[in-house]
Order: C-alpha cells, then sequence, then structure tokens
C-alpha cells in the first residue's frame, strides 16, 4: 500500500516534473486545468485518454484525481 501510495507518485512527480500552470473555470462545476512539464518529458496521449493525477498541495492531496484529455498533448 505504502508503494502505490506514496512511494510511486512521489517518483513520477520527480521524473515528469509535471506543474500546474492555470486553472480556468470554464462552467459551474467545470474547469479546465493546464499543466506543463519540462523539455524533456515526453508524456504520449490522445484525445480521450485519461490520466490519474495526485496534487500534493491543498485538501484532497491523499486521493486521485481523473483528468481526460481533450486534445493530443503537444
Amino acid at each position: 500500500m505504502v508503494i502505490w501510495r506514496v512511494l510511486l507518485p512521489l517518483w513520477r512527480s520527480a521524473r515528469y516534473r509535471i506543474k500546474v500552470t492555470s486553472v480556468v473555470p470554464e462552467d459551474d462545476g467545470v474547469v479546465s486545468v493546464y499543466m506543463a512539464a519540462n523539455a524533456r518529458t515526453r508524456l504520449a496521449g490522445e484525445a480521450g485518454q485519461s490520466f490519474n493525477f495526485r496534487f500534493l498541495g491543498g485538501p484532497g492531496w491523499t486521493g486521485t484525481h481523473s483528468y481526460s484529455l481533450s486534445a493530443g498533448a503537444d
């Protein structure tokens, strides 16, 4: 449990260095979350795929948040 809940997310955070660059409210209960990674990071993703993220700051940091891609990663 410790590996999947703590160690793996920390390792992925160090490897990909993904940062939230902005959060834009779109409608009631709907937001767009824009993220960026370092230049060496290559994430393959196509529209419709989903990723799970765990944000280490703020409330709910112990749970994952599922996000679907509206466009391919570029």
